[in-house]
């Protein structure tokens, strides 16, 4: 085959074509060109086989880290389940509240001491409240700047004494 056709089939991606026998034995400018040619089929190909060897290692590779993703998540679902199956059956109340007072997580026993419905927005402020107010959320804020661990005891809600751990 000529070598203005073996040109055009290779930027066609036709790389199994090959070159004309006939010219690459010729010693002359077309004889080089025609060798130059084949070297550089040659080295197309090997480039692509390359190229195609590590496209699939990135697809295996993609393909395993995402699998190692779905046994993770579904054991850190199933460990998420575990606990919180803990914390809501504990016969004491248990709040997680964030630094801008949000309630993240809250147990049963909290809603049935405050008589919460399931369904009702809590917020640490109306529990607060509840509880006496603002001299209870002064102390929290001290032992919360304090960064320590604190404990209040003796806090009267109706007819029951509680204790907070903060």
């Amino acid at each position: 085959m000529r070598l203005d056709a073996t040109a055009k089939k290779i930027s066609n991606g036709d790389m199994e074509i090959g070159v004309d026998q006939d010219l690459f034995n010729n010693q002359d400018e077309i004889g080089s060109l025609t060798k130059s040619f084949g070297i550089m089929i040659h080295n197309l190909r090997e480039s692509m086989h390359s190229l195609k060897q590590s496209n699939e290692e990135i697809v295996k590779a993609k393909d395993s880290a995402e699998d190692l993703v779905r046994v993770r998540t579904k054991e850190l679902r199933e460990e998420k389940s575990r606990l919180l199956a803990s914390i809501n059956s504990l016969s004491f109340g248990f709040l997680v509240v964030d630094s801008q007072d949000r309630i993240l997580l809250k147990n049963k026993a909290i809603v049935d001491l405050f008589a919460f419905s399931d369904k009702e927005d809590v917020s640490l402020k109306r529990i607060l409240d509840l509880l006496g107010g603002s001299i209870l959320e002064a102390e929290i804020k001290a032992c919360l700047k304090g960064g320590g661990v604190c404990e209040m005891k003796e806090i009267v809600f109706e007819k029951k004494i509680l204790r907070a751990l903060v």
